[in-house]
């Protein structure tokens, strides 16, 4: 089908919100093809601009050096038990380790997790998934397992020292105040930077890594899309278009010096 053929079809679409969704579809398949191959075409942005501006904010792309300044900024919160720091930045890691979800890594038993495996039960959508995880990884969550006082018996992985698992609001609020306090704020093209964004920075982070090859990505995109638990490879196409979209930002966070701060 033409370019032309399809922008005719979408246009007898009464909906704004399904043409949306019709287009969003189109550009990102386009951005996969592209990510193969320079000669494809992409959805030019007039089509899409017709319907307004999309509701989602570019995400903020974490340096390596920011995650390990919040990792270790929660231990100067003046947070009330040292198990507590613990367990959010632990969270932390995790999340910016595997790409998971904030409410996955909440909802994490410890039977889920052997070895180098992590068992994510009803994820969005209530799929279930399996990850693998790197051997620094399973080793922090050991460590933070084997530290947990005799007192504390949840089956969770994730607890306070109430032996409860905290709030996903709660764990927002601490990140936040302590982005805050590292000074780890929004650069030019995102909005502050968000626990969530720490699964996008995995996201991208693993795009950028993979070889450019037709196979190399067709590959690496469903893998990724399986991994982080979308439930469709579309989904997974979005960062695609992201990467060119946001170049300049992400070459700047990956490529500075990593200076401790």
């Amino acid at each position: 089908m033409l370019r032309g053929d399809i922008i005719c079809w979408i246009g007898k679409i009464n909906s704004n919100y399904q043409k949306r969704r019709h287009l969003d579809w189109i550009e990102k398949f386009g951005s996969y093809m592209r990510a193969e191959n320079d000669a494809h075409e992409s959805m030019p942005s007039k089509y899409a601009d017709r319907l307004g501006k999309r509701s989602s904010s570019t995400p903020f792309i974490y340096r390596e050096s920011e995650i390990l300044r919040i990792m270790d900024g929660f231990g100067s919160l003046g947070i009330h038990h040292p198990y507590d720091v613990a367990t959010y930045r632990t969270i932390v890691g995790l999340i910016a380790s595997t790409g998971m979800r904030l409410g996955e890594a909440l909802s994490l038993c410890k039977a889920d997790f052997k070895e180098l495996e992590l068992l994510i039960r009803k994820g969005k959508f209530g799929k279930d998934r399996l990850l693998y995880v790197q051997s620094t990884t399973g080793q922090a969550l050991r460590e933070y397992l084997e530290a947990r006082p005799a007192t504390l018996d949840s089956s969770k992985i994730f607890v306070i020292h109430t032996n409860r698992t905290p709030a996903s609001c709660t764990v927002q609020a601490a990140f936040r105040r302590c982005t805050n306090y590292v000074g780890v704020d929004g650069r030019e093209g995102s909005g502050p930077p968000r626990i969530h964004d720490l699964r996008h920075t995995f996201a991208v982070n693993s795009l950028r890594d993979c070889s450019s090859d037709e196979r190399s990505v067709s590959n690496h995109i469903v893998a990724l899309s399986t991994y982080l638990g979308h439930v469709s490879v579309s989904d997974t196409y979005w960062y695609l278009r992201l990467l060119p979209e946001t170049k300049l930002m992400i070459a700047k966070a990956i490529s500075e010096p990593q200076h401790a701060q």
